[in-house]
């Protein structure tokens, strides 16, 4: 037995069961990077202003937007879906049970119960598992199945037909052609693509000038961060211009998004430059500076120096690490020196000279372990009485 937990707002009444989502109620079966951590992090997201419309997750056994809506709300109301987080052993999990599951599912199959769009993150998790997957699937009558006779088709003409009407018709952004594809329950885009081509080259056109449009919005945003100094990074670039990932400036403006790129890699390397200048100059500095001192007067850390400059970190804790032996050495030097004089003159007044004595009557602290010390004193009272 162990401890069960769910994720609860007191103040709402409402809750996350993990079940729900496909997760185990335990908290190392849900903390693992799964869909309720995923949820959990949503709710806790502060809103950017732009609202809550670029985030979805698609969960296991969860009915698809257009069965329960109709497409043309489903297009109207889309929202990109965020790529779920699977640890290795939860995909390779998932596959041990397709494999022995009846009838064999397709490696597209359980990819999708997962939450991916793509297969690449199971191959990623376990090779071999995937491999005798689509062996037992290739094996099985359900292997192309659509084009036996009397199949039942994935997808009725006239509703597919009615699909492709709805999103050339919907006023906002269209998916790919690869995500309608894959909506209607087809690993490709061949058989639409040959049943309606008309329709399909239109939403294809349709897709290109919008595709246009986003450019030319995101156009001036990026323009801009050319003139700015410092330039900003590529994910602050990407909200700016309103894009979930930074990579799609690569798609959408691949060269301003380069000469950006160029502008910020000239940028750093003339920050390190003077930043190595500066940590330079600091190991001519006397007395030699602590490295937490220069670090400090710099704006960075340690970690840092340590990555960037392996060669000046060693070199300025080393010079510090010798001003500090020297300085410790001339201390004891000095309290070697002192304590003969304190030995005579507490003599003079009359006092015995006593390890604690002396040590009190010294005017800077003592730089000298305690027995070293006591040695010293000893060595002072022998001289002074053979004296």
């Amino acid at each position: 037995m162990g401890q069960y937990h769910i994720v609860v707002n007191l103040d709402r009444k409402q809750l996350i069961h993990p079940n729900h989502l496909g997760d185990g109620l335990k908290l190392m079966e849900f903390g693992d990077g799964g869909a309720t951590l995923t949820a959990l992090a949503i709710l806790l997201a502060q809103d950017s202003g732009r609202g809550l419309g670029d985030l979805h997750v698609a969960m296991p056994d969860t009915p698809l937007p257009w069965e329960e809506t109709g497409t043309a709300g489903f297009c109207s109301e889309r929202k990109r879906k965020v790529v779920p987080r699977h640890s290795r052993d939860r995909i390779r999990k998932a596959l041990e049970e397709a494999i022995q599951e009846q009838p064999p599912p397709s490696l597209f199959e359980v990819a999708r119960r997962l939450g991916y769009m793509h297969t690449c993150a199971l191959h990623h998790a376990d090779h071999g598992h995937c491999v005798q997957i689509r062996k037992r699937y290739r094996q099985s009558n359900r292997w192309a199945s659509w084009s036996q006779q009397g199949a039942k088709p994935i997808c009725e003409l006239p509703r597919l037909k009615q699909v492709l009407e709805d999103y050339l018709r919907a006023e906002d952004r269209i998916p790919s052609m690869e995500r309608i594809a894959a909506s209607l329950g087809y690993a490709g885009a061949t058989h639409i693509r040959k049943k309606f081509p008309e329709l399909w080259r239109a939403i294809g056109e349709k897709i290109t000038r919008q595709r246009a449009e986003r450019i030319e919005t995101i156009k001036p945003a990026l323009k801009q961060a050319l003139q700015e100094n410092p330039p900003p990074t590529l994910g602050e670039l990407g909200r700016r211009a309103g894009v979930s990932h930074s990579g799609l400036l690569r798609a959408l403006a691949p060269t301003l998004r380069q000469k950006i790129k160029e502008r910020r890699r000239q940028y750093i390397e003339a920050k390190l430059a003077g930043l190595h200048c500066k940590l330079k100059a600091s190991l001519n500095e006397t007395p030699p500076p602590r490295r937490q001192e220069v670090y400090a007067r710099l704006g960075i850390v340690a970690d840092f120096a340590r990555g960037h400059f392996p060669e000046l970190h060693l070199a300025l804790g080393a010079r510090y690490s010798e001003y500090q032996r020297k300085q410790r050495r001339a201390q004891e030097k000095a309290t070697r020196q002192a304590i003969p004089a304190i030995v005579q003159r507490l003599h003079e007044q009359g006092l015995c000279p006593s390890v604690d004595r002396v040590r009190d009557s010294l005017k800077s602290r003592c730089a000298l372990q305690w027995k070293a010390f006591g040695e010293t004193v000893y060595e002072a009272r022998r001289s002074l009485r053979t004296g």
